[in-house]
């Protein structure tokens, strides 16, 4: 694991390399004027600043680059992934979650989650919700409920949910959805895979 940077002495690292690149550009003299001591300073702190913008530059692109991944692996996680508002509005969802709900995204952000539900499974769904949003002591974190595509027949999905705060402070509920007919869909051709060999 990377140890933590010590910024004062990396700092004080520059500021003697920053010295050695304008020493044989200042004068040595001890008698050397105000100005030229301060001229020095100016070219030493300048050098300094010009070092810590490379550093930030490559941290910038570090950042981005790890961004890049994590949004990849969010987008593309074979879980759906959603947050939702106290209301009960959907924020934000990835593929697997556009595509378990079988919606487009531009359709699904700010419709209410509580509509994909199979009508006898609404009420339990907002009694879940609202404990989920919540939290107390030995709270359920996990629900099987039906939901349902528009025109099509109920299906199973297990919800795991944990309380967030968005960017804003605002209280999310994050949910990761995955749909279990899959699960057993996968488990029987793995089944008979195996009974096949």
């Amino acid at each position: 694991m990377k140890q933590p940077t010590d910024w004062m002495e990396k700092r004080a690292s520059q500021r003697k390399v920053a010295e050695a690149m304008v020493c044989s550009l200042s004068p040595l003299r001890q008698e050397a004027r105000a100005t030229e001591a301060l001229a020095h300073e100016l070219l030493v702190h300048k050098i300094e600043l010009e070092m810590q913008l490379l550093e930030l530059q490559e941290a910038n692109s570090l950042l981005d680059e790890a961004r890049h991944r994590y949004s990849q692996l969010y987008e593309f996680a074979p879980a759906g992934y959603m947050s939702v508002d106290p209301q009960g509005a959907i924020q934000e969802a990835n593929l697997a979650a556009v595509l378990i709900l079988g919606v487009t995204r531009d359709t699904l952000s700010g419709q209410s989650f509580k509509s994909f539900m199979a009508r006898d499974e609404q009420e339990r769904w907002c009694a879940f919700f609202d404990g989920a949003l919540k939290p107390a002591q030995n709270q359920r974190t996990s629900l099987v409920v039906a939901l349902e595509r528009k025109g099509g027949a109920p299906f199973l999905v297990h919800i795991r949910c944990k309380p967030d705060l968005g960017n804003d402070q605002t209280p999310l509920l994050l949910i990761a959805l995955t749909g279990l007919d899959e699960i057993k869909q996968a488990e029987t051709e793995r089944e008979y895979a195996i009974a096949s060999s």
